[in-house]
């Protein structure tokens, strides 16, 4: 074969390859990008589906955000309004939601009451928290008592927290208790702390002055609370 037929060959060749080339490229459908951040992934698989965008053509590209909220799109890779050919691929970023993994210190929760600990989880996004109760009459209603992990532990965010707060006795009775050997201080503190007032009687006895004698009731009866009991208290021996 001659140089010159060769040479017409390979120009030929060259010329096929560029209309094809150039076809393909004009043949190709263009698309306008949507602006899809701050919306939900399913905006994106409608625009794919209204503008016959292969699915080939996107990438969802998934990670967590403490700030973006689970499946909404976070950025994509190509503007918002910008037209484009069929061979350029779209990536779409797309929040998971807070990362369940990532770890936070518990506060001493002492000063705060029961509002004030849940707003403070709410806002550290701990997954999985609830309230247990304890009765202690010596405390007030809804005194913080502990947590479960304590104060200073360093916790995933899935991982379960209780929180004890203090409850009062809610049964209108309480049992009287053995003031045996104990002053008359003492029984009325106990009183005191039931609104249950306390009728005392003095005798001259052996016992030391203002120490318990006997009651009007054994002990270990069920007394109303804000009611009303008598004690009998030593006078000393009078002598």
């Amino acid at each position: 074969m001659s140089k010159n037929k060769l040479n017409i060959i390979l120009i030929i060749f060259a010329a096929v390859l560029l209309i094809v080339a150039l076809f393909q490229r004009h043949g190709q459908k263009k698309y306008t990008v949507d602006d899809f951040k701050g919306q939900n992934y399913q905006t994106v698989i409608n625009w794919m589906e209204d503008n016959s965008v292969p699915s080939s053509n996107v990438v969802f590209d998934y990670h967590y955000s403490d700030t973006v909220p689970e499946n909404t799109v976070i950025s994509q890779s190509i503007a918002a309004n910008r037209t484009v050919s069929g061979n350029n691929s779209l990536i779409v970023t797309v929040s998971k939601g807070e990362d369940p993994g990532k770890k936070v210190v518990l506060i001493d929760f002492s000063e705060m009451d029961q509002a004030a600990i849940t707003a403070w989880l709410d806002e550290n996004r701990i997954e999985e928290y609830q309230f247990s109760t304890v009765i202690d009459d010596d405390l007030k209603e809804g005194t913080f008592i502990s947590s479960d992990p304590a104060a200073g532990t360093r916790i995933k965010r899935d991982t379960p927290v209780i929180i004890t707060m203090s409850i009062h006795d809610p049964s209108p009775t309480v049992a009287l208790p053995d003031f045996t050997g104990m002053k008359r201080e003492e029984i009325q503190a106990w009183a005191d702390k039931y609104g249950i007032s306390v009728n005392y009687i003095y005798y001259y006895d052996a016992s030391e002055q203002e120490t318990f004698l006997y009651s009007d009731i054994p002990a270990g009866t069920q007394v109303d609370k804000g009611g009303r009991i008598s004690i009998a208290i030593s006078n000393g021996s009078g002598g």
